[in-house]
């Protein structure tokens, strides 16, 4: 009801008094006590969502980009991951924009059958493979077989071609293609080894968290590509996702290092690896058996798992000051966003000083 009204005023340019507010909730809910308005507004605060004046109150950046994602709720982004949820809709509007966010990064791979095939896809850009240019080549090994790859520079400025050679007889072809687009994100999500796999959705949600995106500037379409709607977060933005991504990875890599060597999860903990990585029960049944045969190793586990906590906070901070260069100042809401649900206030406090709760 706060929201409700400050979103009235938003266009007036007006700001809204104590009294005015107070009166517009109280006659809404019809019985409500100036202390307990006094705790909604403090909530509000100190969650970023509320500024005041000595002329009033309004709204700051945050609620607009939450209101705008529909993902605004009272309760957020107080004690995350323990309140209840207020509304499914808005929890699956929130990971929808995780999943934009997390996988709308990854370069799309796309291979070709065959040579045969190779050469059709070549030919219907008028071209053959002597046209093509090197810009990068080296050998990998993997599982014994040693692999050349060739890298080549974009054809028609758009596809990257890549040729792994194995053996005289054995030879892969593909292309790479700038950005994502929906089916790239519902692939990523089919591998079900990734975070958000288990999340119910349609295509036309994945769509219409791009479709918000886009209207914030916070994405971009990709031209040049017939019949294929692919998108991009701007260069700043990637590097800054990727960030926020390596620092869930290295979280997930301490909890489960904890959990495996040391405790199990308590609540809070236990809700945020379900958020991520949906229903966790036989993993923790497993960690729950090893633990029991790792009881020689704990004081060394414990030792690395609290070194790596502090790194992780460290990369933290880093990640927060790179926020303030004038490239990413724009992006910094978003990115405080999803950092409240990847590393939220109970983790950095015991991350910053390497004690996670009881007895670590």
């Amino acid at each position: 009801m706060i929201f409700d009204l400050l979103l009235q005023k938003k266009d007036s340019g007006r700001l809204v008094t104590h009294g005015q507010l107070y009166n517009y909730v109280k006659e809404a809910r019809k019985q409500l006590s100036y202390e307990t308005f006094g705790i909604h507004l403090r909530h509000l605060q100190t969650n970023g969502l509320l500024g005041n004046t000595k002329k009033g109150y309004f709204l700051k950046e945050k609620a607009y980009f939450l209101q705008r994602h529909k993902i605004l709720e009272f309760n957020r982004p107080n004690r995350i991951f323990l309140d209840p949820v207020e509304s499914e809709e808005v929890e699956k509007r929130l990971k929808m924009l995780f999943i934009v966010s997390y996988f709308g990064l990854q370069r799309s791979f796309y291979p070709l059958q065959s040579k045969e095939e190779f050469e059709e896809f070549l030919a219907r850009y008028n071209l053959h493979e002597n046209d093509l240019r090197v810009f990068e080549e080296y050998d990998i090994e993997t599982k014994g077989s040693l692999k050349h790859i060739k890298n080549f520079f974009p054809v028609s400025g758009i596809f990257e071609i890549q040729i792994v050679e194995e053996t005289a007889d054995k030879i892969s072809y593909g292309y790479y293609l700038p950005g994502f687009g929906v089916a790239d994100l519902v692939k990523a999500l089919d591998r079900r080894t990734m975070e958000f796999y288990y999340v119910d959705f349609e295509r036309s949600d994945l769509q219409e968290e791009i479709d918000m995106l886009l209207a914030q500037r916070l994405l971009e379409e990709v031209g040049g590509l017939i019949n294929k709607k692919r998108y991009r977060f701007p260069e700043p933005l990637q590097l800054v996702l990727g960030k926020c991504k390596n620092l869930n990875d290295d979280i997930l890599s301490v909890m489960l290092g904890i959990f495996e060597c040391h405790r199990g999860p308590n609540e809070a903990e236990k809700k945020w690896l379900e958020f991520f990585y949906g229903n966790i029960e036989d993993t923790l049944q497993e960690f729950r058996h090893s633990r029991k045969y790792k009881k020689g190793k704990k004081k060394k586990s414990i030792h690395d798992i609290k070194q790596s906590m502090i790194s992780v906070h460290g990369n933290f901070e880093n990640l927060i000051d790179s926020l303030n260069s004038s490239a990413n100042t724009k992006y910094r809401t978003f990115v405080h966003v999803l950092l409240e649900y990847i590393y939220p206030a109970f983790m950095r406090k015991s991350f910053s000083s390497g004690v996670l709760y009881y007895g670590l």
